[in-house]
């Protein structure tokens, strides 16, 4: 009897040691579980970091040996306004005399001097040979152990596959994305469900090794930004001005405001932009252009204010009855208008200086439709009928005045 009692408390010594050693996805990133999953929007085609991690194929990030170490460096074209994609990439640096050839193997330089190198010019930095006889499509016995990403789904099988040498796994808000690439690697991800504000990318990349499992080559993280108001900038110039980099400009000459918009997934191609500019000066502009021209007359600090709206057409609705009524006011409900908060830049005439020129960013915002049913002013009552005063009514039976006497009546002959 204590030799079974012994058994099964060893047993339950071995699940719970081997619980606690079971990793998850967001132990192995840098950031190891500090972050957490938290509550958060899914993206679409990133799963969950409470996944299983093969720590024995995928060793921990820590882990890396070997003389010198590879670099990755992690950018994105972030601000990115909420809806519209924004995109990562990743670079891989390499260490002294080593690059990446047309194959996407790791190679010695030629004519690279290196003298604590220990293979010759030209040669492999890896032994990448022996891993495509374990590793190979077709090659592999054990499915569990090879072609698999670190949560154990299978690489894609596309012919390039020979030269995508790394693993990348991104990570973000409780999630990531698997990837099998070449030195340089990006991905798109859309800002739809995404919090606003400042969000951390994380990157762990792995190298194919001559051994039978991946080799930890390199992390890194970032900040990106994903918000609700347009980014844009003002560029201000004049074709004379002395002092252009100070905002100082010459009287009764055009000064040029060119506006760059900051949209590099294309997301407002399809809405119509429009500008508004107070001058302050009295003069407004609404144009479509985002190159506006003005000259002063007067000696003056100026703030320049402009704001952005942006119009998206959406589809109609299925159609609804409407309410019968004697007049109907209707609106067009295919557009929605966001608004944003106005830029301020400062220019200056004469030789007064200003701050240089700023950036701001616009709100959406859904534009309501009219009321159906016209306001109590715009009703206008139909006559249905006429009042008692109009009724006339007829005589039925002649008044005495009116009785005349009838001839009288012939008698009839028998």
């Amino acid at each position: 009897m204590s030799v079974l009692r012994f058994l099964l408390f060893f047993a339950l010594i071995l699940l719970i040691s081997e619980s606690r050693a079971r990793k998850r996805v967001r132990d192995m990133m840098p950031s190891g579980a500090r972050m957490g999953s938290g509550k958060h929007a899914r993206l679409q085609g990133w799963s969950l970091d409470t996944n299983g991690w093969n720590e024995g194929l995928y060793p921990s990030i820590n882990h890396r040996r070997g003389k010198g170490k590879i670099v990755a460096h992690l950018t994105s074209d972030s601000p990115a306004l909420v809806g519209s994609n924004i995109t990562f990439t990743a670079r891989l640096e390499f260490p002294k005399c080593q690059k990446e050839d047309e194959n996407g193997d790791l190679v010695y330089e030629k004519h690279c001097i290196d003298v604590d190198a220990w293979v010759r010019p030209g040669e492999d930095m890896y032994n990448w040979t022996s891993w495509i006889d374990d590793y190979g499509f077709g090659n592999c016995t054990d499915k569990s152990n090879c072609n698999v990403f670190p949560d154990g789904k299978p690489f894609p099988q596309r012919s390039d596959w020979r030269r995508n040498n790394y693993v990348y796994v991104w990570h973000t808000m409780g999630q990531y994305y698997q990837k099998n690439d070449r030195s340089v690697s990006s991905i798109s991800l859309n800002t739809t469900n995404i919090t606003l504000g400042a969000q951390l990318m994380e990157l762990s990349v792995y190298r194919k090794s001559n051994r039978r499992k991946y080799s930890p080559a390199a992390t890194a993280s970032g900040i990106y930004f994903v918000t609700d108001q347009i980014p844009f900038i003002v560029n201000i110039s004049q074709k004379n001005a002395q002092n252009a980099s100070d905002n100082v400009f010459i009287k009764d000459s055009d000064i040029v405001f060119n506006v760059k918009i900051h949209d590099p997934s294309n997301y407002l191609k399809k809405a119509e932009v429009s500008y508004k500019w107070d001058f302050s000066d009295g003069n407004k502009l609404t144009t479509r252009s985002s190159i506006a021209t003005h000259a002063y007359s007067q000696l003056v600090n100026y703030t320049v204010k402009l704001t952005i709206e942006a119009i998206f057409k959406v589809p109609c609705g299925p159609a609804t009855p409407t309410p019968m009524s004697p007049t109907s006011v209707t609106s067009d409900p295919t557009t929605v208008a966001p608004s944003s908060p106005t830029a301020d830049s400062a220019t200056t005439v004469a030789q007064t200086t200003a701050p240089p020129t700023t950036d701001a960013m616009q709100t959406p915002r859904q534009l309501h439709p009219l009321p159906l049913m016209p306001t109590p002013g715009q009703l206008r009552p139909l006559p249905l009928m006429q009042t008692p005063r109009q009724l006339h009514p007829l005589p039925l039976m002649p008044t005495p005045g009116q009785l005349h006497p009838l001839p009288p009546v012939q008698p009839l002959l028998p």
